[in-house]
């Protein structure tokens, strides 16, 4: 873990960690959603890589070793997306 602490401030997301470092939350989204970060297949990911801002909006890319598919990756993935859905979004580097 490489312990950034960003809050929301992400920037473009290329130099922070998606499941790793702490940039929305309080905590790395590897604790925070530990089933979805079990189906990760690339573990150091970067925010640039599983998030863009298309029209106003968040575009993700998941590289999954299979979807969400139990009742419990389902709901975790409900709080998931609740809380990256707020994140104000900036074309500024990291």
């Amino acid at each position: 873990m490489s312990g950034n602490d960003r809050g929301s401030e992400v920037g473009d997301g290329s130099s922070v960690l998606f499941w790793l470092d702490t940039w929305v939350g309080g905590m790395p989204l590897e604790d925070s959603f530990p089933m979805l970060y079990g189906l990760e297949m690339k573990k150091a990911c970067w925010v640039s890589e599983r998030m863009g801002f298309h029209n106003h909006s968040y575009v993700t890319n998941w590289n999954w070793i299979s979807q969400p598919g139990m009742y419990e990756e389902m709901v975790e993935f409900e709080m998931f997306n609740d809380v990256l859905r707020p994140i104000p979004s900036s074309q500024v580097q990291d």
